[in-house]
């Protein structure tokens, strides 16, 4: 007996899926899809209509204007067809599995995946058991921004990872959270999902609320369990390790230290960095540092010459072109501000 019962839909999709190896076995276009889907969805047989499915799907189709998000189940026995869209989407397995095919790599999603998309990356899914339990979680670029990048305002090297991250399709189309079965996760699925489908009042600020829950514990439990498509698996392994130990040890870390903990050579390193970030591992130290000295200027009273020191700079000169450089004012005058 499957986890949930096939719907109506998901019926007649099923008998299409076992009863043609096409379906099971290739990765359609839209316009090749458009009879299944038209036959699945409709009493009619419409296979020939005339109407044109785009292949770029738009929020408005799949959120409502009401809403920021949406969490709604992916068809069971839905042949894989390409597609993108303008939208974030994030596909999580409840239960079971499901393949996602993104260029030429074909991922095996299992329970606990979350798998986050970038508007504008062609992908496809198929959940072909029933009890393949799969979420899509479509969300608005402006409300991504808010509840996901806006949890890392004080973490400035993980902030541009993330942020260079989602936002290059070409290089990473796609970032997987391994979660497991974390019960905390699948209770707040659970409850989206369950808001999503009512019609009571504040629905809208009961999912926003819900969906800056799930990324706040997402990162808070999973952070390190992040997965990217990197050419080597090691790397892929050490990536969020290497970021943490660098904003953890910005004051006094350096590239040749890094490369020796890790056992990378330093030039190896820094193409890790670069691409992970966009930016150098001197970039990325200095934006780290002089953001903590951005704190310690509006929170405490210190010294400029001790704030230097405290963020790791031995010349107090340098500090301040590094600062002027990155801010746009020397320290005195960014304190001068804040009064």
């Amino acid at each position: 007996m499957s986890v949930l019962p096939l719907t109506k839909t998901e019926i007649t999709l099923k008998k299409q899926y076992l009863t043609n190896l096409e379906f099971q076995n290739n990765v359609f276009t839209i316009k090749e899809i458009q009879p299944i889907l038209y036959k699945a969805f409709s009493s009619n047989d419409s296979s020939n209509t005339n109407t044109t499915i785009s292949n770029a799907f738009k929020e408005d189709i799949f959120i409502a204007d009401n809403l920021d998000c949406s969490f709604v189940r992916h068809l069971r026995y839905l042949p894989a067809f390409l597609h993108s869209h303008d939208f974030f989407e994030i596909v999580y397995v409840k239960n079971g599995s499901c393949y996602n095919y993104i260029n030429n790599d074909t991922l095996l999603l299992t329970t606990g995946d979350f798998c986050f998309h970038s508007p504008g990356t062609v992908h496809a899914i198929k959940a072909c058991s029933e009890d393949d339990i799969v979420f899509n979680i479509v969300i608005r670029q402006s409300t991504f921004e808010q509840y996901f990048l806006g949890l890392f305002s004080e973490t400035d090297i993980l902030s541009q990872f993330f942020q260079h991250v989602i936002y290059n399709v070409k290089d990473f189309p796609y970032l997987i959270f391994h979660t497991e079965e974390d019960k905390e996760l699948t209770d707040i699925i659970s409850k989206a999902s369950d808001v999503y489908t009512s019609d009571g009042r504040f629905k809208k600020q009961l999912l926003n609320a819900l969906l800056a829950e799930l990324f706040a514990t997402l990162l808070r439990n999973h952070e390190k369990d992040v997965c990217l498509p990197l050419s080597s698996q090691q790397t892929n392994d050490n990536l969020v390790f290497i970021l943490h130990y660098m904003e953890e040890h910005s004051e006094s870390i350096s590239l040749t230290e890094l490369s020796e903990f890790f056992g990378y050579s330093e030039r190896q390193l820094q193409r890790i960095i670069k691409k992970a970030t966009g930016k150098t591992f001197t970039e990325n130290i200095q934006n780290n540092r002089i953001k903590h000295a951005e704190i310690l200027l509006k929170k405490s009273d210190l010294p400029i010459e001790q704030i230097a020191f405290e963020v790791g700079y031995s010349s107090c000169n340098n500090f301040r072109r590094i600062f002027k450089k990155i801010t746009g004012y020397l320290p005195n005058e960014y304190r001068e501000l804040l009064l």
